[in-house]
């Protein structure tokens, strides 16, 4: 029987990727695009902008997976799903943070000369776990996100991919967070 944290820990998960699955049902475009879908897989760094006391600053790492489909030429809809682990560190109390998001949002592209250029905007549900006052603590919001993103071609079908992002989530430790994720993205 899973404990009622590791419940909620899957809600957001689940509900993100019912929105995924119903947008995807809509279809994607076939217009001029070489391709509808990317898969993709980050390393991240970064960290809270907004702790006041010991800041555990911007070089926390963790990861990133993403999925996007075509919705319009030049239009995507994406579903992004990371963690940051800050072990060793502290938050306003928190021992040990990890920050846990799965978001869902629109991105539009710009093509230049040698890559493309996009801009995101989404929902999410951010989830802050750690150590305070010796229990073991989830602490859950509904938050938004705002990034950046290039992706560079290295073959028809691979291409490097670099973003930066920030995330605010009404979290009681920490609300305002920046990324910055690199990897590489599968375009199908």
């Amino acid at each position: 029987m899973k404990r009622p944290h590791q419940r909620r820990r899957l809600a957001p998960v689940t509900v993100t990727l019912c929105a995924a699955l119903l947008l995807a049902l809509v279809g994607p475009a076939s217009a001029a695009e070489s391709h509808n879908f990317t898969a993709s897989l980050f390393g991240t760094v970064g960290g809270p902008l907004d702790v006041s006391g010991d800041d555990p600053g911007l070089g926390q790492t963790g990861f990133q997976l993403g999925f996007a489909w075509l919705t319009q030429p030049k239009t995507q809809v994406g579903v992004r799903v990371g963690q940051v682990t800050m072990d060793g560190e502290q938050l306003e109390g928190l021992f040990d943070p990890e920050l846990l998001y799965a978001t869902i949002g629109g991105e539009y592209r710009y093509r230049e000369t040698y890559y493309e250029s996009g801009v995101f905007l989404g929902l999410g549900v951010y989830s802050l776990e750690g150590i305070a006052g010796g229990a073991s603590v989830d602490d859950s919001s509904l938050g938004i996100n705002l990034g950046v993103t290039g992706d560079f071609p290295l073959t028809r079908k691979l291409s490097f991919l670099a973003e930066v992002s920030v995330h605010y989530a009404d979290l009681d430790y920490a609300q305002l967070f920046a990324f910055a994720h690199l990897g590489l993205a599968y375009h199908f």
